[in-house]
């Protein structure tokens, strides 16, 4: 696909519902490296990042919820003394009603389908990055 052919898919994709934010949407795994969210941004700090999905496990741990830039969301325990993580995203309105830090990146535990999809189609980009182990032999695009 040419420059052009991207500038066209780029401008044809905008929408004015859309949220100029990018979601990664997913598991923590290593093949998927979804912390490059926290490079992005390093690199503008302007941007509006999130991630939908990433459950508490021992890799994303150290890889995602002790990493500076992340932001856990938090609700009122059941009798509201004190605050707690978010477990579970079960409405779209939670996403986008919460108060978010424009310095971090918002990382979201999982979804129902239906409310991910629902706020995926809201936002000007969507993810799943996918890293592809590099070889010589004859992958397909060499």
């Amino acid at each position: 696909m040419s420059d052009e052919d991207m500038d066209m898919l780029y401008n044809s994709s905008l929408n004015e519902e859309k949220i100029n934010s990018l979601i990664y949407y997913g598991r923590w795994t290593t093949m998927k490296n979804p912390s490059r969210l926290f490079e992005l941004k390093k690199l503008d700090n302007s941007l509006n990042l999130s991630m939908i999905g990433v459950e508490k496990s021992v890799g994303a741990a150290f890889d995602i919820f002790k990493n500076p830039l992340c932001e856990k969301p938090k609700k009122l325990s059941k009798d509201g003394s004190r605050e707690v993580d978010l477990t579970y995203l079960d409405d779209v309105d939670t996403f986008f009603n919460y108060n978010k830090d424009d310095n971090k990146v918002i990382v979201f535990p999982p979804a129902d389908r239906d409310v991910s999809l629902k706020i995926l189609s809201k936002s000007l980009f969507g993810c799943s990055f996918y890293r592809l182990k590099e070889t010589r032999a004859n992958n397909l695009g060499n």
